[in-house]
């Protein structure tokens, strides 16, 4: 029997039901998307360590401004330890290491969440795990997707 994907108004179903299961487990689960780069005047700045190392420390603090300003964070509030999932949808296939992405994009990320009230702290006590992966070419909207999810 061939599996069909739900559209519509079933896709809505399916999340409530997901959402319905993760209240009822007691795992919060949040997500957003932050950008790969910034643009600041006329110039993009990739967020990875490539460039992170160089950056003179008025640009990075310029640049880590305008990534909080630049994301929109729910306000899922979190007491108890965490994992933090980086999901990679670069512009091209052009070969990228995503460890240099993921450090920078991790430490900007933790760093919002914390401003905003959301994580207690980024330490080992709070964020257990964090997982980068690559999900895919989207010409139209690179961006990193990230997921923060309570972990036992």
């Amino acid at each position: 029997m061939k599996s069909v994907k739900p559209v519509g108004l079933e896709k809505i179903l399916v999340q409530i039901i997901k959402t319905l299961n993760d209240i009822k487990d007691g795992r919060k689960k949040m997500r957003f998307d932050v950008p790969l780069y910034l643009t600041i005047g006329k110039k993009n700045y990739w967020l990875n360590q490539n460039g992170y190392r160089n950056w003179h420390f008025h640009l990075s603090n310029k640049l880590k401004k305008t990534f909080k300003d630049t994301i929109t964070l729910p306000n899922t509030k979190y007491k108890k330890s965490v994992q933090i999932a980086y999901t990679f949808y670069y512009p091209n296939a052009i070969k990228r290491d995503i460890g240099n992405s993921l450090a920078v994009i991790d430490k900007f990320t933790a760093d919002a969440l914390i401003e905003n009230g959301n994580l207690l702290d980024d330490d080992f006590t709070v964020v257990k795990k964090i997982i980068g992966k690559f999900g895919g070419i989207d010409k139209g909207n690179p961006r990193c997707e990230v997921k923060v999810q309570v972990v036992k």
